[in-house]
């Protein structure tokens, strides 16, 4: 399953996307610059996507609600 996310522009030549593909959140930055055009990206599993923005957040609710979200959505057959 292929899903679009998210989608921006962080200045007139560079922006950012992420999106779900295969399984993965893949995250880019894309440049688009009069010599150059460079793309960046990376692809986390979920999971540890869900882990590294729990602990990006201070405190404890969003915690559970990521625990719950991987038990419930993210378990493998």
């Amino acid at each position: 399953m292929n899903k679009d996310l998210l989608e921006g522009a962080l200045n007139a030549n560079t922006g950012y996307n992420m999106k779900l593909v295969n399984g993965k959140v893949l995250i880019s930055i894309n440049y688009d610059g009069a010599g150059a055009d460079v793309n960046v990206s990376v692809a986390l599993s979920p999971e540890f996507f869900l882990d590294k923005l729990a602990d990006a957040i201070p405190g404890k609710i969003d915690d559970a609600i990521f625990d719950y979200l991987k038990q419930h959505f993210l378990q493998k057959p």
